[in-house]
């Protein structure tokens, strides 16, 4: 049985090891988001080691993944590492930096830019006064028809 070694979003300088269940065992890899038991909840936290055997008795098994694939490569885990050392930093908190806040957020999604077609010859002017004018707003000729990776079908 494979042992798991995880950092929680916790200051807590420390690294947790964790069983690794049969039906994950392909799964669980170094940099994977997990979902582990951390006191009386499941919190996530990321795969930094797999170990053949721990001297901790009675581990508590992986309840799950939280992605599909790995968030760190195992020289970003190298790279946090040696940025908890030289900076003299938790090493959990070295992990968090090095993904963005996006990523780091439960449920976070992709998202899709809506392009709206001007009735204008096919240029966004921007003028009219509407919600693309201003400072903010789409700048004059830039053309309103969507790309194709970006219309919807």
């Amino acid at each position: 049985m494979a042992i798991a070694r995880v950092v929680v979003d916790v200051a807590l300088d420390r690294e947790f090891d964790y069983s690794v269940p049969a039906s994950m065992d392909a799964a669980v890899a170094i940099g994977a988001r997990v979902a582990v038991p951390f006191g009386h909840r499941v919190t996530e936290g990321y795969v930094v080691d797999i170990l053949a055997a721990s001297d901790v008795p009675g581990l508590k098994p992986i309840k799950g993944l939280a992605t599909d694939g790995p968030m760190l490569s195992p020289s970003l885990v190298s790279l946090a590492r040696w940025m908890a050392d030289y900076y003299c930093s938790p090493f959990e908190r070295a992990v968090r930096t090095l993904l963005p806040g996006a990523v780091r957020r439960t449920g976070a999604k992709h998202r899709e830019v809506l392009v709206v077609r001007s009735g204008s010859g096919g240029a966004c002017s921007g003028s009219g006064g509407g919600l693309l004018a201003g400072p903010g707003g789409i700048p004059p000729g830039t053309p309103c028809e969507p790309t194709p990776a970006a219309s919807a079908e």
